[in-house]
C-alpha cells in the first residue's frame, strides 16, 4: 500500500487484534463467559464483535443469557435463531447455533 491509498496488511491485522481484545475484555465482564467451554466463548464473541456490546449484551438478550446461565444449550440456539441477528447474518447464525447448541462443529 505504497501509493498512499488504505492501510498496510501490518496496520489492518494490528487494528484487528486491538478489536478482538477490546471484545474479548468485554465478554470478560460477563459472569458466564468465564464458565462456558472455548467454542461457546468463541460464539459468544463473534456476536459480540459483530454486533457491539451496546445491540449484545445480557440486558439486551436476557433470554440467551438467562439460557447459557441454566446451560440449557437448545435454548440458547433458539434465541440466536429467533433474533434479528439472525436475519442479517442469515446461514452464520445458524453454524453459530450449532456451536452454541452442541459445543463442536456438526454438519
Amino acid at each position: 500500500a505504497g501509493d498512499g491509498l488504505g492501510i498496510s496488511e501490518e496496520e489492518a491485522r494490528f487494528m484487528l487484534h486491538a478489536d478482538i481484545d477490546r471484545v474479548e475484555q468485554e465478554a470478560k465482564t460477563w459472569d458466564i463467559y468465564h464458565e462456558l467451554d472455548g467454542i461457546r466463548q468463541a460464539v459468544l464473541l463473534d456476536m459480540l464483535f459483530n454486533m457491539g456490546l451496546t445491540r449484545f449484551n445480557p440486558d439486551k438478550w436476557p433470554k440467551m443469557f438467562q439460557a447459557l446461565e441454566e446451560k440449557d444449550w437448545t435454548e440458547v440456539a433458539n434465541q440466536m435463531l429467533s433474533s434479528a441477528w439472525a436475519g442479517q447474518v442469515k446461514s452464520r447464525s445458524e453454524r453459530l447455533a450449532k456451536l452454541m447448541e452442541h459445543g463442536v462443529w456438526v454438519e
